[in-house]
């Protein structure tokens, strides 16, 4: 009987050894759970580096784009005319474009410098630059400092720039626009005046302007202009017969000074200038 007993002693015991204690299983709750914390983290920290290529990759084709599409057209693009997925960062932020001033009125390939730079985190300045996109990535917030001038970018977003040096070296080749006509005929008193003024160059149809500082000359050349057409490069001075006594009547001197100005079609545009000095003949009576 006693053996009996021992027998089921013996088997009670090494039933108990088959489970865990409260300790050991806390001990493996706790592996678990900081296994599942450096998992979770690490899938975090995945989505996240997986945003900012996706960002990285929006803002170089952004960037490539305008480049692209200026040496094919000669304008710069606006946001309007970006595709809307190009618009947005993974975190569904506005992605910014900041132009240098000097393209609202001037056409880059005629730039000779901008007054807008870069400064990167690292200190580094990059002058001459064109246009900046920025992301406002993860933290949502725009860190990088903008002014007129200069966007002093910052770690925590994301950029790219294009500098004047990447817009000519790409896009600027034998693309700026000048004048050929050297000289203008004589304005003859009761004779009409016709006069083509050829340029080269750039996007027609161009658009020609008069400046002079008899403010009777330059209002007269200007309401006597002919735009060019869309296929010749050129614009035209026309004046009839009465046209010139009208004019040569409201004149004292035998010659005169005008400034002419051509831009082209592109945007911003390209534009040359020439002075001119006109002789004017009077009929005698």
């Amino acid at each position: 009987m006693n053996i009996k007993s021992k027998g089921k002693l013996r088997g009670y015991k090494e039933g108990f050894r088959k489970g865990f204690s409260l300790i050991e299983i806390a001990i493996v709750l706790i592996i678990v759970s900081l296994l599942l914390g450096l998992g979770i983290g690490s899938c975090i920290s995945g989505i996240e580096t997986a945003k900012i290529d996706n960002t990285q990759d929006k803002l170089l084709t952004f960037k490539t784009f305008i480049l692209r599409n200026f040496c094919k057209t000669g304008n710069l693009v606006k946001k309007n005319e970006i595709d809307s997925y190009y618009l947005k960062d993974a975190w569904n932020n506005d992605i910014e474009l900041i132009y240098a001033p000097e393209v609202k009125d001037s056409n880059p390939c005629s730039l000779k410098t901008t007054s807008l730079s870069v400064v990167l985190p690292s200190g580094n300045k990059v002058k001459d630059v064109i246009a900046v996109i920025l992301s406002l990535s993860a933290n949502r917030v725009l860190d990088s400092n903008v002014s007129l001038n200069k966007v002093e970018v910052k770690n925590d977003d994301l950029w790219k720039y294009i500098t004047l040096y990447e817009i000519k070296s790409q896009c600027c080749n034998n693309k700026g626009i000048s004048i050929l006509t050297n000289s203008l005929p004589p304005v003859v008193e009761g004779e009409n005046y016709d006069v083509t003024l050829v340029a080269t160059g750039g996007k027609p149809p161009y658009k020609c302007d008069v400046t002079s500082e008899n403010s009777t000359v330059e209002s007269f050349f200007k309401n006597h202009f002919v735009q060019g057409s869309e296929v010749l490069p050129y614009c035209r001075i026309v004046f009839s017969e009465d046209d010139s006594k009208n004019f040569i009547s409201l004149l004292s001197s035998s010659e005169i000074s005008i400034n002419l100005e051509v831009k082209d079609s592109s945007n911003p545009p390209f534009s040359a200038s020439r002075n001119y000095l006109v002789t004017v003949i009077r009929r005698k009576l």
